[in-house]
């Protein structure tokens, strides 16, 4: 399904009902807005996240110029224009409250609409989500410390250029894999820890956009302004959106709950999927 909205088209689509029988008594279902991460596109959720459509309907969707999402000028790839997309989608779909997931840079957009439109966000749920550009610099600091030299050489390039084409950013993942997810060892490479987890070629393009939001993000100061309950997930072996990297936050929003996934880096919600599933289906009963 296709929206036009504002000065693009956004495609979604939708699993779950938001109306159920329960009995003979009919029951609303939170509405969730699947926030995917950064060159990616929705597809994520539906490998990885289908369980939570039993009690919630899901709105996966793809920001402009992912997936299949219209393309456009590359400089509107911002975070900016997917919070106000975001927004204008919700009221296409005529609704009111939303819940929120976003997984990685996907948490960076869910936060700033949080802030931004709370009166519409029922509950708040951030994935491995950075909340300033500390997480790049701490990436850097940690690679620089304990990885070898064609991963220090990585590193450096990302957060200083970027990628110059489709097949460096490839590279880079292969070459990071172990260290943005430690536990990939022990798994030897299935296929849910490929680049096929994701996109199946992901765009160099949107990641330097991406990055581009990311050098410049600080949300530090809208956690305090943020009231809805929130869930935040880490894992214990994430180097960039680290436990440490919350614990010194966590405190500033207003109504929140901390978990930490001792055998997961940045893929919690695959590595430890059925933790991840329970826990925010717990979260939405409340």
């Amino acid at each position: 399904m296709r929206a036009k909205i504002r000065d693009t088209e956004i495609f979604f689509d939708i699993a779950g009902s938001e109306f159920v029988f329960q009995g003979s008594e009919l029951i609303k279902n939170p509405v969730v807005f699947c926030l995917h991460g950064g060159s990616q596109d929705h597809t994520t959720y539906k490998k990885h996240s289908m369980a939570l459509s039993e009690g919630a309907q899901l709105v996966m969707f793809d920001y402009r110029g992912c997936g299949r999402s219209a393309k456009g000028n590359p400089n509107s790839y911002t975070l900016e224009n997917n919070v106000e997309d975001l927004e204008a989608l919700r009221k296409y779909l005529g609704l009111d409250k939303i819940v929120l997931i976003g997984i990685s840079y996907g948490g960076a957009v869910a936060q700033t609409y949080a802030r931004r439109y709370q009166q519409h966000v029922e509950k708040l749920i951030l994935v491995v989500a950075p909340i300033s550009y500390e997480v790049l610099t701490n990436f850097k600091i940690y690679v620089e410390n304990y990885g070898n030299s064609e991963q220090i050489k990585w590193v450096n390039q990302m957060i200083t250029q970027g990628f110059k084409s489709d097949d460096e950013l490839l590279e880079y993942q292969k070459v990071m894999r172990p260290i943005l997810s430690p536990d990939y060892k022990l798994n030897k490479l299935k296929k849910t820890h490929s680049v096929s987890t994701f996109l199946t070629k992901p765009s160099s393009l949107l990641m330097n956009m991406n990055l581009v939001d990311l050098r410049k993000l600080d949300n530090t100061k809208l956690l305090p302004h943020i009231k809805v309950p929130t869930l935040v997930m880490v894992g214990a072996k994430d180097v960039a959106c680290s436990p440490a990297h919350w614990r010194s936050h966590i405190n500033e929003l207003q109504n929140a709950q901390l978990i930490i996934f001792k055998n997961s880096g940045h893929l919690l919600f695959i590595t430890e999927n059925r933790k991840y599933i329970k826990a925010i289906k717990n979260f939405l009963r409340k």
